[in-house]
């Protein structure tokens, strides 16, 4: 149970309700997560909004910033969002122990190797901010990265901090879907 009492769709007002199901629609369920800010439509509205901007344009393909995600997320120990995001990436085709191998090591995963220097920069920026130099930019444009994936990357990054935090803070619990 979160913190914070949710607003389920049942107790949700006509605005909270078609929030709900545009949410339902980018994501197949409406997560926990959402309905936990359910008592502020606007802020619900406005995230939703900011997760469509940064998941659903750009250069980098939805997967991989998903995987990018699942690296922070695991950094952050946080296991709402390990779980909600192992479910949206096997929900686009990816295999569970690709995931897992994700959360627990992403160093030891099949990923081409630019796409580990994503993981490893999410990783380090995550959990070290303050010691992310030029020379890790440098690394990921060495890599093959131009400046709108890197960008990119660190919105994401950034993204999933903040995503992580609040799911900590709103107490939210795993979906059983």
């Amino acid at each position: 149970m979160a913190y914070i009492p949710e607003v389920s769709e049942q107790q949700a007002d006509a605005t909270l309700r078609r929030l709900y199901d545009q949410i339902r629609q980018e994501f197949g369920f409406v997560p926990h997560f959402w309905q936990a800010q359910g008592s502020r439509p606007d802020v619900v509205e406005a995230s939703l909004q900011l997760w469509r901007t940064l998941y659903q344009q750009g250069v980098l393909p939805r997967e991989l910033k998903e995987k990018i995600g699942l690296v922070v997320s695991a950094a952050n120990s946080d296991s709402y969002c390990i779980r909600t995001h192992m479910e949206l990436l096997r929900r686009m085709g990816v295999s569970e122990d690709i995931s897992q191998q994700l959360v627990l090591d992403h160093e030891a995963t099949d990923a081409p190797e630019n796409e580990k220097a994503l993981f490893r920069f999410a990783k380090k920026l995550t959990l070290t901010p303050f010691e992310v130099k030029e020379a890790d930019v440098s690394e990921l444009r060495r890599q093959g990265w131009d400046n709108a994936a890197i960008l990119e990357t660190a919105l994401v990054v950034s993204h999933f901090n903040f995503l992580n935090r609040l799911a900590t803070a709103l107490g939210v619990v795993p979906e059983a879907v």
